[in-house]
């Protein structure tokens, strides 16, 4: 569980920027790719604080460490059950 938890964690921080549709005076997908770039041997100390199902819904109550300092508190939700399911992550 908690490398699929990294896993989710990396792919939120790495800059897996939604496919926009940008205009021309928007800047480059690299340009805004370049605003997640954090420091990848940083480790993201990832703590659950709690799990809890409802009506077959699993949300992980957790916080993981910010590349800029300080502690992220995050859900991730998904369906309960064995995979391999996709899964929200808000962070907040």
């Amino acid at each position: 569980m908690r490398l699929f938890l990294l896993v989710i964690l990396q792919a939120a921080v790495a800059g897996c920027v939604p496919l926009l549709s940008l205009a021309a005076d928007v800047a480059s997908l690299q340009d805004l790719r370049a605003h997640s770039e954090y420091d990848r041997t940083t480790p993201f100390d990832v703590r659950e604080a709690a799990v809890t199902v409802r009506n077959g819904v699993k949300v992980h109550d957790l916080t993981y460490r910010s590349p800029l300092g300080g502690l992220v508190p995050a859900y991730i939700v998904g369906p309960e059950g064995k995979g391999p399911f996709a899964v929200v992550l808000y962070g907040h």
